[in-house]
């Protein structure tokens, strides 16, 4: 299983000693009992799910082609935009299905649905199948009072987040494309958590969020505009709403034809949702009426909650996609004790049937004030884990340890409680941005004890030290900001030098500038000096680190990573 580790960081003497916490007992709900309240935070709003506001890109388009010319009949192409990430290579191609597809089915206005799709302008293979990323986003805006569904889910509020996620994760563009991956992200305007069949569904025969994902795959799978997908590597990444619905959209088929599977910030439990009651119409829209009668008792809406429900998907289902999940136990959005109780899950059912996964409460460490959804931000630190991500999705061996790891038994509010010597206290309640360590000049031990067996020590391994950086300007790039070391008992055996101009910070802090950054400063274990990375070697292990005191340099933990 994956081992929480601690980790004390300091401004001269940085301790992470290695701590599993005690396993997280299993807390699903039985399946036919009635959850516990989850009034502590309301899923509402989603308004920050999928967009990296810390850019401002201009979407300017180079065409409006609405051609049939793509090769399957019933897919036009609307839209063929080479600028946002031209710099790159890579351009976004919007893509309708008309009412000629195999069901006939339509968007929620009754119009086209729509994907888009992130593409290399040209792939070095053209005529090979590529892998394909399924991003499925969240909603678009929550529900108050008597506003109608429309304003959540209708076309236009759509149209709108999926633009931001599709014209503002540089990073995920950047790396699918290094990769020669297909992204592809489809627009749901149905309302139905993702989880509409279309004729089949139980529900309502106009929710399509299901099929519509797998009419795209099908069409990839089959080839069409010069894309030719390869059905061993289809992967699924959702946020929010989408987190939830990657699971139910993935679980459909057994075996499931994703690879693999990244579940961020997902609300899980859908059941425990209609205690919220600004909830409730969504709910009911969604899945037909409450789950529970007024006593307790299942009611006859309550297997269509099942359905939807991934922890049962694991429990009781026999889902076994491998799993990257991420969540924050500060999540103003989606209550944490759904996505304990996923964890819980997937450790007891995962692990006993021997399938990869990995889970981690990401806490402090979250780009936006709500603390909701960890993936898909450009700036470090946040962009660090994005690469790790990938990572997994491609069978890589993934552990992460970080400052807050200390903070589990309970909420630290000083230094002394979360038994670290961080530059600033932190609470349970605060909306501030990210909370990371600053280290001052000095040295320390970033890590003590051995690495998790998820991470594999016969295959090449990477660290990648989750840094970012402020006032560095005046530095020179070639100027150390921080040394790292790996220490096998007792013995250095790689070290790891991080200068100015490895950083983001310094220069013009452009797109380009935040992706190089988390390049520059991945760590090959480099046991035999030829500049490839090697196996972790045996016996206990050390990471220490040594700051220069140039600047603001941030470090709030580091991934593992064994390709």
């Amino acid at each position: 299983m994956h081992g929480r580790a601690s980790l004390l960081v300091g401004a001269a003497a940085l301790l992470l000693p290695l701590a599993v916490l005690p396993a997280l007992g299993s807390c699903r709900f039985p399946s036919t009992d009635k959850p516990a309240d989850d009034t502590a935070a309301d899923t509402d709003a989603d308004t920050d799910v999928d967009a990296d506001t810390d850019t401002d890109t201009d979407a300017d388009t180079d065409a409006d082609t609405d051609t049939d010319t793509t090769g399957i009949a019933w897919i036009k192409e609307l839209d063929r935009d080479t600028r946002t990430y031209g710099e790159i290579g890579v351009e976004i191609v919007t893509y309708s299905i008309t009412e000629a597809n195999p069901t006939g089915y339509r968007d929620g206005d009754g119009g086209d649905p729509r994907f888009h799709v992130i593409r290399p302008i040209a792939f070095t293979e053209p005529d090979a199948a590529h892998p394909v990323l399924m991003w499925l986003h969240g909603s678009a805006q929550g529900i108050e009072g008597d506003v109608q569904l429309g304003s959540r889910c209708g076309v236009e509020g759509i149209a709108a987040i999926v633009s931001d996620a599709v014209n503002e994760h540089h990073f995920i563009a950047a790396e699918a494309a290094n990769r020669e991956w297909i992204w592809v992200v489809p627009e749901n305007t149905w309302c139905d958590l993702w989880t509409g069949l279309g004729a089949a569904d139980p529900v309502d025969t106009a929710h399509h969020g299901t099929e519509h994902v797998h009419t795209i795959l099908d069409a990839l799978e089959t080839g069409f505009d010069g894309l030719q997908a390869d059905p061993a590597r289809i992967y699924g990444w959702g946020t929010s709403i989408g987190g939830s619905g990657i699971v139910v959209v993935s679980g459909r088929d057994t075996p499931s034809r994703f690879a693999a599977v990244v579940v961020d910030s997902g609300p899980i439990n859908p059941a425990s949702w209609y205690n919220l009651p600004s909830e409730q119409p969504y709910l009911d829209h969604i899945l037909g009426g409450a789950p529970y009668d007024d006593g307790g008792a299942p009611t006859a809406f309550y297997p269509n909650y099942a359905r939807a429900d991934g922890t049962l998907l694991v429990s009781e289902g026999g889902y076994r996609v491998p799993m990257f999940a991420l969540y924050n136990e500060f999540d103003t959005l989606v209550p944490i004790r759904q996505n304990d109780e996923l964890a819980a899950l997937v450790e007891t059912h995962y692990g006993a049937d021997g399938v990869p996964y990995f889970h981690h409460d990401i806490s402090h460490h979250a780009p936006s004030n709500s603390f909701h959804v960890q993936t898909g931000y450009e700036r470090p630190p946040f962009s660090y884990t994005n690469r790790a991500a990938f990572s997994f999705l491609e069978g890589g061996g993934v552990s992460y340890y970080e400052a807050e790891d200390t903070c589990r038994a309970g909420v630290c509010t000083t230094i002394e409680e979360s038994g670290a010597a961080v530059l600033e206290s932190m609470s349970a309640y605060s909306q501030g941005a990210a909370v990371i360590r600053e280290a001052a000049a000095g040295a320390g031990t970033l890590y003590e004890g051995d690495v998790p067996a998820t991470v594999p020590r016969d295959r090449p391994a990477t660290i990648l030290p989750v840094l970012a950086g402020e006032q560095l300007s005046d530095a020179a790039p070639a100027d150390a900001v921080v040394t790292l070391e790996l220490l096998a008992d007792g013995r250095v055996v790689s070290t790891h030098v991080v200068q100015r101009g490895d950083l983001a910070a310094g220069t013009a802090e452009t797109h380009a500038a935040y992706y190089a950054q988390v390049g520059n400063t991945t760590w090959l274990i480099d046991l035999d000096g030829d500049g490839d990375a090697d196996p972790l070697p045996d016996g206990a292990l050390t990471v220490r680190a040594t700051f220069a005191g140039l600047g603001k340099v941030w470090l709030d933990g580091f991934w593992v990573l064994a390709e």
